[in-house]
């Protein structure tokens, strides 16, 4: 297994009746303070070749080692890894603690949830790291009208993010 984007895992534990709690070796800042990375699709692909899905793809859940690794981007939050061997996927409850904001349209849909939705919640990722602004649906808060927002954006575009957006982003749409 390449685990070139994971932290290493010091020690576990729990406080019961309260939370889980992982340590693990430090890593500096997250994309959403950093704003970009080409490592992000890499470590999701590493994620699906172990056949897992991650199911909360979102700019919080990476991060910036420190140095000298201040190149590599580490993948966190798995708290809703789903494993995708030899078995039904679970079926699907809203997860707590998730930011619809990112989430695929399948998650909306209560849909069970494969790899392409783990890029579908990239896709909206990056085109948030190009403008925080140029998600549709960034000052909406109904989920409902989210979805809305993420169902007109695969079918009719959005000429603000087209003109923004690097052309290989656009065969995605």
């Amino acid at each position: 297994m390449n685990k070139r984007h994971f932290l290493t895992l010091k020690d576990r534990g729990r406080v019961l009746g309260y939370y889980n709690y992982l340590i693990t070796t430090m890593a500096d800042i997250n994309l959403n303070d950093l704003r970009k990375s080409p490592q992000t699709l890499q470590a999701i692909h590493d994620v699906h070749l172990n056949h897992y899905i991650h199911r909360d793809i979102r700019p919080d859940n990476f991060l910036i080692g420190f140095p000298p690794k201040s190149n590599i981007v580490y993948m966190i939050g798995f708290s809703l890894l789903e494993i995708k061997l030899y078995r039904t996927p679970r079926k699907l409850t809203k997860w707590q603690g998730s930011n619809c904001k990112f989430q695929s349209r399948s998650y909306h849909l209560h849909s069970n949830i494969a790899r392409i939705d783990d890029v579908e919640s990239w896709f909206y990722m990056c085109i948030d790291f190009f403008g925080q602004t140029l998600l549709p649906w960034n000052d909406i808060t109904s989920e409902s009208e989210i979805f809305l927002c993420k169902q007109r954006l695969f079918c009719d575009g959005c000429e603000e993010i087209y003109n923004v957006i690097p052309q290989n982003f656009r065969a995605i749409f």
